[in-house]
């Protein structure tokens, strides 16, 4: 008998490219705040951060403001996902990694 093997991959930011998605609802939460949305490379910038320590980095000015805009984000990001059923690209060589690596002996995980 043969040993399964198990790949677990991270999908958001690994399999598949958010940031532009992550740009437009950060940009949403700020502006549904009467907020100016930071610059594109500074919400770039802090990708991969917990979004509280993102609102730390992007709004040090707006503290009373932190937890409401996070939850703003989470409401623009969902909501863009439901209304514009946008799809975020995959990484190019995604699929022929996935490929390569999908045997019979291997359980591949998202």
């Amino acid at each position: 008998m043969s040993a399964l093997r198990l790949l677990i991959f991270d999908c958001d930011g690994t399999l598949v490219d958010s940031a532009a998605h992550i740009v437009r609802a950060m940009e949403n939460a700020f502006r549904s705040h009467g907020l100016t949305p930071p610059p594109d490379a500074a919400i770039r910038g802090i990708i991969g951060l917990s979004l509280p320590d993102a609102m730390v980095a992007l709004a040090a000015d707006e503290s009373e403001a932190h937890d409401d805009l996070v939850a703003a984000y989470k409401v623009h990001y969902r909501d863009a996902m439901v209304r514009e059923a946008l799809a975020e690209p995959l990484y190019p060589g995604v699929m022929e990694m996935l490929d390569a690596v999908s045997t019979e002996a291997t359980l591949l995980g998202v």
